[in-house]
């Protein structure tokens, strides 16, 4: 990137923390317009898929018998929110089984290396299925924080609490973190986590990305792991629509019909799309936080990133993952692509298996 697009990168950042937070607090879609609008969702009164579920696809995941396995768990905790959301964003339920998979695997090595489980923190993801389902597969190793806007996502939760799961209602700017603190032995202000997972939230409060940043790198250890999936701009407008466009005739139509569809976009993607950034603003914000910085996925026009200040955990977190479960291969080419300072050495994803170990 050159310094002219850099600059012209940061002119949505120049807020602080506190004036992100108070701006947010007063304008955000999030906890505003949309709080309703979600909360409808979360109770099954609205955005129900009309004609099939989006649940993880099995020949799409036999690529990788390990992961194939992992949806079993994700299953088990998907609640009323993610039927939704699965059925929204192409192929994110066979994302959650991989990413999960490489959560709870990365976890486990992580837990071994520090004598202690690990902490992971999970908000944009409603009932937060993947977090819970990574926190029973690692059996002990690891422990979540679920985080979402809407107290609807949890009652599920309230009623039947499990293991090395705490839960808090809010947007993540205004978390007290003090249930995971309960459940850890920390105060509330020392609570850190090791892998921190933001998934398409930012772009439901505010067009800001560095303050947003800055304040999950206060939660971060300092080897952590941050994973960021944005629906991101693109500034060739006819490849993105046409991207939309497959999303909506090749996806969501087998799950949705034409007026859930159209409904959906002037429900929420309207607000989605005013808080929306290009790839370059999204990274110009990410590299002052993270130093190594490594796109793992793309599907249509949503893009996943893993970034941290330690090479070495960055480089072991993505020896977990395998190659994305999509149905375009073309979305896989250029992965795992580095964008921030240069690696000693390439990452790579791991190679797909048909045996559990």
């Amino acid at each position: 990137m050159s310094e002219k697009e850099l600059t012209d990168a940061v002119v949505h950042d120049r807020l602080d923390d506190e004036q992100y937070m108070r701006e947010a607090r007063l304008t955000s879609p999030r906890t505003t317009n949309l709080l309703p609008v979600f909360a409808e969702i979360a109770l099954g009164n609205a955005a129900r898929p009309d004609i099939a579920d989006a649940i993880p696809d099995p020949a799409l995941l036999s690529e990788d018998i390990a992961t194939l396995a992992f949806a079993v768990y994700l299953q088990n905790f998907t609640g009323i929110f993610h039927r939704h959301l699965n059925a929204s964003v192409p192929f994110f339920a066979e994302e959650q089984c991989r990413l999960g998979l490489a959560i709870s695997r990365y976890a486990t090595d992580h837990a071994k290396r520090k004598g202690r489980p690990s902490k992971f923190w999970s908000f944009g993801s409603a009932e937060g299925p993947m977090a819970r389902a990574a926190v029973r597969h690692a059996e002990g190793a690891l422990r979540a924080h679920c985080s979402s806007e809407n107290t609807e996502n949890f009652g599920e939760l309230r009623a039947r609490p499990e293991n090395n799961i705490s839960i808090e209602v809010g947007p993540f700017y205004d978390l007290t973190h003090e249930t995971f603190g309960e459940m850890t032995g920390t105060s509330a202000a020392y609570v850190s986590y090791d892998i921190i997972f933001e998934h398409t939230c930012f772009q439901m409060h505010h067009k800001e990305r560095a303050a947003p940043l800055r304040i999950l790198r206060e939660r971060l250890e300092d080897d952590g792991i941050l994973l960021i999936y944005e629906k991101l701009l693109d500034h060739d407008v006819d490849a993105y629509q046409a991207r939309e466009e497959e999303k909506d005739r090749d996806f969501k139509a087998r799950f949705f019909s034409e007026q859930e569809v159209e409904a959906k976009k002037s429900s929420i993607l309207t607000y989605m799309e005013n808080c929306q950034v290009y790839s370059e603003e999204l990274l110009a914000a990410l590299r002052p936080v993270a130093k190594y910085i490594v796109r793992v996925w793309q599907s249509g026009n949503f893009f996943g990133f893993a970034a941290s200040n330690s090479e070495e955990n960055l480089r072991n977190f993505i020896s977990h993952l395998t190659q994305p479960f999509v149905e375009n291969k073309g979305y896989r080419v250029g992965l795992p692509q580095s964008l921030g300072a240069p690696l000693v050495q390439p990452v790579e994803f791991r190679e797909s298996g048909l045996s559990i170990g």
